[in-house]
């Protein structure tokens, strides 16, 4: 979302029980066996949301020792890999109740404004229409909701917004680091947040990080 005038708050959202740090990349476009070769571990799908245009696609995989690797490949391949995900979270148990998220802001160093108020950002997840809780309540036919929500900051980011959101590969596009913006998000504001009672995570930034709001799980 695109505030005309000020700079923007930027969210990008993921599961509390993941933090994508840094990692390789694993190729799954069509070529030799060991290209062919299905990465294993957790899947997670990040999907980019652009002020216009169509939405941007992610995949990364948790492998069991931790380590992060984002896929690379065709749109379709990508797409096919987040179906497959989207597979098996529909063959997964419900998601009823409270479903409480901690919303986390960050500023760059180098970036003074804070455009919204943490009030504001509470605000964003109360029970009346059109606030959030009030539209999974009404979404899920009240059998789920995000009571619990809470929001904290704005906290330093350690870095300067230079080291999150560049052309780091040298191919002439903006790559925006999500990995370490999350991770140093979260640990910002973790001598004064207990992330226990949340099941997710909200990050807010006080500027632009490239093309787009991210989420995903």
């Amino acid at each position: 979302m695109v505030t005309s005038g000020r700079p923007t708050v930027v969210w990008l959202a993921v599961p509390v029980a993941l933090l994508l740090t840094a990692g390789s990349r694993a190729d799954i476009a069509p070529g030799t066996a060991a290209q062919q070769e299905t990465p294993t571990g957790t899947y997670h799908v990040v999907w980019g949301d652009p002020p216009s245009g169509p939405p941007i696609l992610r995949v990364f995989v948790v492998e069991d020792d931790g380590s992060v690797r984002e896929l690379t490949g065709t749109d379709a391949q990508l797409r096919a890999a987040a179906q497959s995900q989207a597979g098996r979270a529909a063959a997964a148990a419900p998601v009823v109740g409270s479903q409480p998220f901690a919303n986390v802001a960050c500023k760059f160093p180098d970036v003074f404004d804070e455009p919204r108020s943490i009030a504001w950002f509470d605000g964003l997840m109360g029970g009346s229409e059109p606030q959030m809780d009030h539209y999974w309540r009404d979404a899920s036919y009240g059998n789920m909701n995000i009571a619990g929500s809470a929001a904290f900051g704005w906290f330093d980011l350690p870095k300067a917004k230079s080291e999150y959101v560049g052309d780091f590969d040298g191919d002439g596009t903006t790559d925006t680091r999500l990995g370490d913006l999350a991770t140093d998000c979260a640990n910002a504001a973790d001598p004064f947040v207990d992330y226990t009672p949340f099941v997710g995570i909200n990050f807010m930034f006080n500027d632009w990080i490239g093309c787009c709001a991210w989420g995903g799980g």
